[in-house]
Parts: structure tokens; C-alpha cells; sequence
């Protein structure tokens, strides 16, 4: 009997049929490749639906439908609703990070390269207002797969931040403020996104505003609390952050203060 490999997609290949095993990777990779097409066709499908029709009002037959396909198919692409949101967040974070590293090198200073970032991931998330809104109740439940501040977000948590330090990378600042600044900064992030959801000026004016004067006076303050007498105040903010379990405790930046 012939051995028989399965592939997802019911395609069954017979390995002792003389076929070089080259043709047998490309028709793996073809079908990796019209998998991964097809799944981001109906993310967007999914993203137009949670926009049109609410996220909680769409089900997953809706989208199903909308895509021309039975509701097993679907399944096979997005078991829950909850894979298909994981997949947007992935997806927004992957475009800011698209955009700001290919604009990044235009900039030529630090207030640049934070405006850069916070309005890029502004201008990313304007349409989604409403969507955002109905995710933004799952933060307050860190076990939920969708919650901002969950596990299943860490990752993409994690790349934010650090997508966030590349503006102050250049900068010349003691170890323990390069340390917290990119979650302080992560923080004033979602605190704009949250004022956004709340903002009926047209094209969100006053967010974009309230953006741009935050920064400025972020970047004051930054150029303040670098100065030796400040470093106190830094001690104790990044014992804060250490304590809140938002910074590691076993860095670089605490045997500075240990020595110091």
C-alpha cells in the first residue's frame, strides 16, 4: 500500500507515486500560501461587519455568509469570535510597526519620533471606534483571552512597548529612565486611546490636540527628570512600576541604584 500524506486541505499526496519531493513542498507551500490569503479575506470581512453591524450583534454564521462560505469552513479558518479579534490586534500592531520603522528615519528628534508613533497608531484605529469600545470591557478581566492587560495580549503588549522605546533609543538618558519610559509612555498611549473612544469632535480634532500637547510635555519633563537630583524620584517610580509587576526587578537599572 502507497503511504499517504494528508494535507489540510484534503489534498492527499501518494509518496511512492514518483513525484520529486520538490513538488511535493510546492504544493505545501501553495497551500500555506491560499491559506493565509484566504484567512485575511475574512478578517477584513469580519473587521467590516463588527464595524457595520456591531461586534456582539455579528455572529459567526453572519460572517460566514457575508464570506460565501458554510459555517464549518469558517470554523476551520476562526473557531470564536475571540481568534478573529486576536488576529485584528495583531493586525494593528503589525501596521503601526510597518509604518513607523518606514518613516522612523525622517524624524530628527525625540518629540518627532513620539508624534510619529502616537499619531500613526491613531490614524490606524480611527475607524474603529465603536469596535474598540465593545473590546474595551474584557480589560477589566485579565483571565480573558481579548483583555488588553491579559496573558493572551502580552506579546503583542510587549512588541508595543518596545516599538515605543526605538523614540527614546537615541536618546541620551540614564539606564533606569530608558528602562520605564517605554511603559510610561504605553501608558499615556492607551490613555489617549481611551479619550478617543469618548471624543465626538470631527475627525477626533481634540484627541489629536490633547496628543500633541501631552508630548510636549512629556518631552519637558523627560529633559527634567534626567538631571542627577532627580534620580530619587526615578528610584522610587521604577520601585512603583517594579511592584505593580510592569517592570522586571532584575536589571541593569537596579544594580545601577544598588551601587549608587
Amino acid at each position: 500500500m502507497p503511504k499517504i500524506i494528508r494535507i489540510f486541505e484534503h489534498v492527499h499526496i501518494c509518496l511512492d507515486s514518483g513525484i520529486p519531493l520538490r513538488h511535493i513542498l510546492n504544493v505545501f507551500k501553495i497551500s500555506t500560501t491560499k491559506g493565509k490569503a484566504s484567512q485575511a479575506q475574512l478578517l477584513s470581512i469580519s473587521l467590516e461587519m463588527f464595524r457595520e453591524k456591531g461586534f456582539d450583534s455579528t455572529t459567526m454564521r453572519d460572517i460566514a455568509k457575508a464570506a460565501g462560505m458554510s459555517l464549518g469552513a469558517f470554523y476551520y479558518y476562526y473557531p470564536s469570535k475571540d481568534n478573529i479579534v486576536l488576529d485584528y490586534y495583531r493586525q494593528v500592531q503589525d501596521q503601526h510597526a510597518a509604518q513607523v520603522n518606514r518613516r522612523i528615519s525622517e524624524t530628527r528628534s525625540m518629540r518627532e519620533r513620539l508624534g510619529l508613533l502616537m499619531h500613526t497608531k491613531l490614524d490606524i484605529l480611527a475607524g474603529s471606534k465603536d469596535l474598540m469600545g465593545a473590546l474595551l470591557r474584557y480589560t477589566g478581566n485579565p483571565d480573558h483571552p481579548l483583555s488588553f492587560l491579559g496573558d493572551s495580549t502580552r506579546g503583542i503588549r510587549n512588541e508595543s512597548i518596545a516599538l515605543l522605546a526605538t523614540a527614546i533609543q537615541k536618546e541620551k538618558l540614564p539606564d533606569d529612565m530608558l528602562e520605564i519610559l517605554p511603559m510610561l509612555l504605553w501608558s499615556m498611549q492607551m490613555g489617549i486611546l481611551l479619550y478617543m473612544l469618548y471624543d465626538k469632535s470631527m475627525g477626533q480634532e481634540r484627541t489629536r490636540k490633547l496628543t500633541d500637547v501631552a508630548l510636549d510635555l512629556t518631552v519637558r519633563l523627560i529633559k527634567v527628570a534626567r538631571i542627577p537630583v532627580f534620580r530619587p524620584v526615578r528610584k522610587k517610580l521604577r520601585e512603583l512600576l517594579v511592584l505593580a509587576g510592569f517592570v522586571n526587578g532584575d536589571t541593569r537599572a537596579l544594580q545601577i541604584d544598588a551601587e549608587g
